[in-house]
């Protein structure tokens, strides 16, 4: 996580990862979207949408064939980056913010452990 400025207004990434394009994945705080960025060029090629509430992690399956992204609005997303980032599957369950992602390695998409925050 830190702290960039992007024009007069300083932006808190939760989560980045580089595909294998070499493009960068980030998502910010307060935001429900995850952005595609070229680096070189230094601008956002793509914008995916569909989460209600801020987007706090993202992860590529082991083969990199989905893109996984965890949002407060309880929800993992998982998008197609051979289809622009298309959404194939929405994962309900939580009953709070799921703030983390990880893939066990293996063959194909292998398994996905999310994890919420716990009220007590």
């Amino acid at each position: 996580m830190g702290i960039y400025g992007w024009g007069f207004r300083l932006t808190v990434v939760m989560s980045r990862l580089w595909d294998t394009n070499q493009q960068l994945i980030d998502c910010r705080t307060r935001e429900p979207t995850t952005r595609i960025w070229d680096v070189e060029r230094g601008e956002c090629v793509q914008t995916v949408i569909g989460h209600r509430a801020e987007v706090c992690c993202v992860q590529y399956s082991p083969d990199a064939s989905l893109l996984a992204s965890a949002s407060s609005d309880m929800s993992v997303r998982m998008n197609d980056p051979r289809q622009r980032h298309r959404c194939i599957e929405v994962l309900e369950g939580h009953s709070n913010s799921v703030y983390s992602l990880s893939w066990r390695r293996g063959s194909g998409y292998g398994l996905l452990a999310t994890a919420s925050q716990v009220q007590t």
